[in-house]
């Protein structure tokens, strides 16, 4: 009877990744998680820290926000970034945001669907009912 060789489970061992914006080597718990296929170990390369320092310095610009998810490959929901927002502070707002919508729940809608959604509220002239705060 031939012997059939055994496979090695491998497991990963690996607990902690370097930040490549800021080169610390930090927990991986210290990492958002993504969609994107980009990142092969399924967490973006930046810290949360360092996100949290890049949205500080855009002020909470809409545009930086949304190129962000873009590259985590999640949606970006105003409506939703503000609600956390208000819930959070300022370091733990985008991890937050990032742990809801990188979940298993919203892995099939990504950046580009809602973001094609939001365009058309735009042409149609309904974001102002989407996100109030435009109004203003």
């Amino acid at each position: 009877m031939p012997v059939i060789p055994k496979i090695p489970k491998t497991t990963s061992d690996i607990t902690t990744k370097r930040c490549e914006k800021c080169n610390r080597v930090l927990p991986l718990s210290q990492f958002s998680k993504t969609h994107s296929e980009f990142y092969s170990d399924g967490l973006i390369p930046w810290c949360n820290e360092c996100v949290a320092e890049k949205l500080d310095a855009a002020g909470g610009n809409w545009e930086v926000v949304d190129k962000l998810c873009m590259w985590a490959g999640i949606p970006f929901i105003p409506k939703e970034w503000e609600r956390i927002k208000e819930m959070t502070i300022p370091t733990e707002t985008w991890p937050t945001y990032a742990k809801v919508f990188a979940t298993e729940d919203y892995v099939s809608l990504g950046w580009g669907d809602y973001f094609r959604q939001f365009k058309k509220l735009k042409e149609v002239g309904l974001v102002e009912e989407e996100l109030p705060e435009i109004r203003e």
